[in-house]
């Protein structure tokens, strides 16, 4: 059963997707807002599992995975964001594409990615150290830097934003999926 703090703060995440939209009118670093609604599932699963919030020292491990979540999903959803930009710009929606241009939203993406990476990483060293551990996340970074350079390199049409932004995002959740299930 539930912890009932559980209960308690499912309203957290629910607010976060439910205002994220919103934020397209108000600011271009939305992005984040959706980065941060998706963090914290692992938040929620560390709820679930031990029925507390705490001690800090023990949440390590889901506060790690919740940074990488946030960097994460923020940077694919600017690659998503990059088809939008023109119909962004012309009904005064904010989106980085929309508000710095293609190839500066990219770099911001590329240094989400780096960021949510970096939360990984650390997360690989300290609770998961090992080959298969570090296998799994070098896999998964090389799948990112071939999303981005897909991206970035070739013709921006909707078969390269589908696949570093489906494709790609796909491989990269099951490898960090496996490496947190083993």
């Amino acid at each position: 059963m539930l912890s009932p703090v559980c209960l308690a703060l499912a309203p957290v995440p629910l607010a976060l997707f439910f205002f994220y939209p919103f934020l397209k009118r108000f600011t271009a670093l939305s992005h984040l807002g959706l980065g941060l609604a998706w963090g914290t599932a692992p938040l929620g699963g560390w709820l679930a599992v031990t029925g507390r919030l705490g001690p800090l020292a023990e949440m390590v491990p889901a506060l790690l995975l919740a940074g990488f979540c946030v960097f994460w999903v923020a940077g694919f959803d600017v690659i998503y964001a990059l088809l939008d930009r023109d119909f962004d710009r012309a009904n005064g929606l904010h989106s980085l594409p929309a508000a710095i241009g293609e190839s500066a939203a990219l770099r911001v993406s590329q240094l989400l990615h780096f960021a949510g990476f970096l939360f990984l990483g650390t997360l690989v060293q300290t609770t998961f150290n090992g080959p298969a551990a570090f296998s799994l996340f070098a896999a998964a970074g090389l799948l990112i830097l071939i999303g981005h350079a897909r991206v970035q390199f070739g013709p921006l049409d909707p078969s390269a934003v589908d696949f570093a932004f489906f494709k790609v995002n796909a491989a990269v959740a099951f490898l960090v999926l496996i490496l947190t299930a083993v």
